[in-house]
């Protein structure tokens, strides 16, 4: 009985978010579908698609929260709305970064990522509340030092890895049309994603610090990533070249860049465990 409750409650925080969703729609154009063709234009079943897509994205954050939270420290309310908020600002940021590659006004890519972030928001609080638990008076896995020392470094691999992905693996970008926008935005999403990890990792201090490494990176960062990333193929009119292009520059990368960065960090602190930082 408790288990098909908890199935409820899950099914009715996603079901709000979708619905915040999808009422923004009439009033928030996406401002990328002044440059790309809507492919459900030729295609009517890119609509449910991309609907799955968001049921899909919105599942995936709520179990993941409703797995990680018990170890995570702090009140429920508060680990709810800072999950919600760290993974929207992720969705929004990511919207920046296309109005830079498809040089669209600013402004209209951030009023359109924020309501990207709203229904993550609104729903990292009720998953707070209805299966959240508050835990009070737990030690940090490590000081808040090396904390700073392990969101720096992550951040700068990050930024390393992608201009390595937009240099070499010919991942879609303008650092070299907007140098300043591009490095700006690299080095923020490295910083948010590391922000991420800082939050969640007391939750995977227990793991083995290969297996934390890669549930961070392919599993709570990466899925998410992952499906953020289908919205375009799925959306609008693009070739099946530009997707795997997508996908093998830029998204996998991505994911790969962050593990490596979490693990190759954490050996590092944890060699110089007793060092005074």
């Amino acid at each position: 009985m408790n288990n098909k409750r908890a199935i409820l409650k899950l099914v009715a925080i996603v079901l709000i978010g979708v619905v915040l969703k999808v009422i923004q729609l009439p009033f928030l154009e996406d401002p990328l579908s002044k440059v790309l063709h809507l492919r459900m234009i030729n295609n009517i079943a890119a609509t449910p698609l991309a609907l799955v897509l968001i049921i899909l994205s919105y599942l995936g954050f709520a179990i993941i929260f409703i797995k990680f939270q018990t170890r995570i420290n702090g009140n429920k309310m508060y680990k709810g709305f800072i999950y919600g908020t760290l993974v929207g600002f992720l969705w929004f940021y990511g919207m920046i970064e296309i109005g830079i590659i498809y040089n669209i006004p600013m402004i209209q890519e951030i009023i359109y990522g924020l309501g990207d972030a709203v229904p993550f928001m609104i729903m990292g609080i009720l998953l707070g509340v209805f299966f959240g638990s508050s835990s009070r008076g737990k030690a940090n896995s490590f000081p808040l030092q090396k904390h700073i020392i392990s969101i720096v470094s992550i951040t700068l691999i990050y930024l390393l890895g992608r201009y390595f992905s937009y240099v070499i693996l010919g991942a879609r970008s303008s650092y070299i049309e907007k140098p300043v926008e591009t490095f700006v935005w690299t080095l923020g999403n490295g910083l948010l994603i590391s922000i991420t990890y800082f939050f969640i990792k007391d939750a995977l201090h227990h793991y083995q610090l290969v297996k934390r490494a890669f549930i961070f990176s392919f599993v709570i960062f990466g899925i998410d990533w992952f499906l953020y990333n289908l919205f375009i193929p799925v959306i609008y009119d693009i070739s099946l070249q530009q997707i795997v292009q997508s996908y093998m520059g830029r998204s996998i990368p991505d994911i790969l860049y962050i593990g490596i960065g979490v693990f190759v960090i954490e050996k590092m602190l944890n060699i110089g465990g007793n060092l005074d930082l």
